[in-house]
């Protein structure tokens, strides 16, 4: 008769120290140079910096290596991504415009004389 293996269950979650942060795990591995680097990117929003400078690597790419063409794309593609990523709605940015776009209908109300509910006023 054939042994039936039994595995134990894995936990989903990994053990944290007290008082570690999600970051604090490649904090050890770097110099004291690049940990104050680091809590400076961490306070960084969006990706401007980092598009700015994958253009200037595109640029770069085409000046140092013109005939490496497959170089470039990959670069160009990573930009593509980036930007497409920049402009996805984030859900702080839906609930902005949400309330902004309230906003606009119930002045379109007013000024076509409905209500709240979007009755017509009675005066």
């Amino acid at each position: 008769m054939p042994k039936t293996i039994v595995r134990p269950k894995r936990s989903k979650q990994l053990p944290v120290a007290a008082g570690d942060r999600a970051g604090d795990f490649y904090e050890a591995a770097l110099g004291e140079t690049e940990r104050l680097l680091l809590e400076q990117a961490r306070d960084q929003r969006g990706l401007a910096e980092e598009m700015a400078l994958l253009r200037l690597k595109l640029r770069a790419s085409a000046e140092e290596h013109p005939e490496d063409l497959t170089r470039f794309l990959r670069l160009l593609e990573l930009l593509t991504r980036m930007v497409a990523t920049q402009y996805r709605v984030s859900k702080e940015a839906e609930g902005d415009l949400a309330a902004s776009l309230a906003g606009v209908l119930k002045g379109v109300g007013g000024v076509l004389g409905l209500g709240e509910d979007g009755d017509a006023a009675t005066s």
